[in-house]
């Protein structure tokens, strides 16, 4: 509701601005990254795909990335390295995590706030629910990272 609020906001001041979808899609296998790819692409989120947690690494830092959806069911161990290795990587800090799992309990959700994970969804899904969950996702890190205008603003305030 605040997100949506801030961004209901924002829209009637003018400082709407378009939401970043590059989004890295990390260790899901074949059927998995065809349902994901379809499903990001029908909501405008520009996906590439990773099949390795190595290679991740090497493609983030080449290119920028405003999201990752990452499969915890291929190597949970491997998963969640690569999620709190995010979390300490400068650029993405604050980036969205989303994790995609067969598990819904307690312990996989508290492994994935450990982690950095921003949000779950259970296989199987539905198309709508993740490009539902990674836009939201997208949006809320667009809403609580720093306006322009306003960094704009303090920077001239500030002065020399």
């Amino acid at each position: 509701i605040d997100v949506l609020s801030q961004l209901i906001q924002r829209a009637a001041s003018g400082q709407d601005a378009p939401v970043p979808t590059h989004t890295l899609v990390v260790g899901c296998n074949d059927t998995d990254l065809r349902v994901t790819r379809i499903a990001l692409t029908k909501a405008s989120i520009h996906v590439d795909v990773s099949s390795s947690y190595s290679t991740d690494f090497f493609l983030a830092e080449r290119k920028p990335f405003n999201l990752f959806v990452v499969d915890a069911g291929s190597s949970q161990q491997d998963c969640f390295e690569f999620c709190s290795t995010l979390r300490h990587t400068p650029p993405y800090e604050k980036t969205p995590i989303l994790l995609l799992s067969t598990r819904e309990d307690l312990a996989q959700r508290l492994e994935m706030r450990r982690c950095g994970g921003n949000g779950l969804v259970v296989k199987p899904f539905l198309e709508t629910e993740l490009a539902g969950v990674a836009l939201t996702l997208l949006l809320q890190s667009q809403v609580t990272a720093p306006d322009p205008k306003e960094k704009e603003m303090q920077t001239h305030e500030a002065g020399p």
